[in-house]
Order: structure tokens, then sequence, then C-alpha cells
């Protein structure tokens, strides 16, 4: 008789806010990439398939979801080329304005986690385009649009 250890074992770490983190971050890259359909890569410019990429990720939840921070990028840039970074800050200095790269760079340094059930509003907004998106986002961290007046 062949003994199954399968039903003893579990997976490590994978609460049910770690699932709403990932699910969250599954919801808002398919977002990005179909809001950034058709358009150039943010780093280099050329017209690839473009995948979710991060300006500056942060697992303390600061600037994973932040919207400014989330832009199309191919998977050259984003995966093989470390996200080419100063090229990306660049283009988001022009694409949402003067100081944007550098704003991300400080928030992306502090800690703010979001709960369970703002992860669940933030996905459930990526599902709803990329205006809802940012809309809820700034509603639920406020503390980002005051930051960077602050700044």
């Amino acid at each position: 008789m062949t003994r199954t250890f399968k039903k003893q074992l579990h997976r490590v770490g994978r609460t049910e806010h770690q699932k709403g983190s990932a699910n969250t971050q599954t919801a808002v890259n398919a977002m990005i990439r179909d809001h950034d359909f058709g358009q150039a890569c943010i780093s280099c410019g050329k017209p690839r398939k473009l995948e979710a990429g991060h300006f500056r990720n942060s697992n303390q939840g600061t600037t994973r979801f932040h919207p400014w921070n989330l832009n199309g990028q191919c998977a050259t840039c984003n995966r093989y080329s470390g996200g080419v970074t100063y090229e990306n800050g660049v283009a988001l200095d022009r694409k949402f304005g003067r100081g944007t790269a550098a704003f991300l760079e400080r928030l992306s340094r502090k800690t703010e986690l979001w709960d369970t059930r703002e992860l669940d509003q933030l996905k459930m907004a990526a599902r709803m385009g990329w205006r809802v998106y940012a809309q809820v986002y700034f509603e639920l961290g406020p503390l980002h649009l005051s930051a960077r007046k602050s700044a």
C-alpha cells in the first residue's frame, strides 16, 4: 500500500493576506497590460508586447500597487535589464510630471501595509480599469498624495 503525504503538507506562508496580495498583484498586472496595450515600452520606447513593470519594487506595500509606479515594459527591460531604471524614471517624469521618479524612490523606502480588505478593494478596482483603480488607490492611501505635495 502506497502512503500519500500530500494531504498532510501545506504551503508555508500562504495566509489569507498573502493570497489577497498575490491576487491583487495579478489583477493589477492585467490592468496595466490592458491599459498600456499598443503603446511602446516605457523604458526603451520600442513597440513590443508589454508586461507590468515596476519602477520601484516594494514588498512593504508603498509602491507595489502605486498607479504611477506600474507601467507597460517589454520583457527585455522588465526582466533582463533590471527595469532600465534611469530611462524608466525619465519617462515617468514626462508622463506624470517632474519629480515623480524621485517621489516614488522616497516612497519605496517607507512601510505602509495594506490590510486584506483594502487589497480586495484594489483588486476589484483594477478589474474596472485604470481610472477607477487610480481613484480607489488614492482614496485608500491618501498619505501618498500629501507626501508628494510636501516633497
